[in-house]
Formats: structure tokens, C-alpha cells, sequence
């Protein structure tokens, strides 16, 4: 298994709370780490509720395709 492998499984596993810790801890620590602005006020909440919202929602009718010869 590769370090790569090893420290994503590490990561899954790890509650939201720690993840969140760590997240932190390594934007503090490496310079070249930003947080994007738009995700900042993100949670866990609004994004389960925006998919729950997706899964219900009709699909959007696709326009119909021309083939030329």
C-alpha cells in the first residue's frame, strides 16, 4: 500500500471534528496552503441538504442532438 493510500484512509476514517483540526494545522503550518473563501463557511449540513435536494429534483431535459452526414 502506498504512503499516498495509507494517509487517505487515515483521513476517511477521521471524524469531522479532528478532520476539520487538521485541516487547520496544516494551513497554519505550510505557507503555500490557502483556505478558499468560498468553502470557508461551508458545512457538513448545507452540503447534505443540497443533495438531498438534488436526489429529489426531476432531471433537466436534455436538448435534442443534430448528427450531420
Amino acid at each position: 500500500m502506498t504512503p499516498q493510500l495509507q494517509q487517505a484512509i487515515r483521513l476517511l476514517q477521521l471524524p469531522t471534528i479532528e478532520l476539520q483540526a487538521h485541516i487547520r494545522e496544516l494551513l497554519e503550518s505550510n505557507v503555500m496552503l490557502e483556505q478558499d473563501e468560498d468553502t470557508e463557511s461551508a458545512t457538513y449540513e448545507s452540503l447534505s441538504g443540497a443533495a438531498d435536494c438534488a436526489e429529489t429534483a426531476a432531471p433537466a431535459e436534455e436538448p435534442p442532438v443534430e448528427v450531420g452526414r
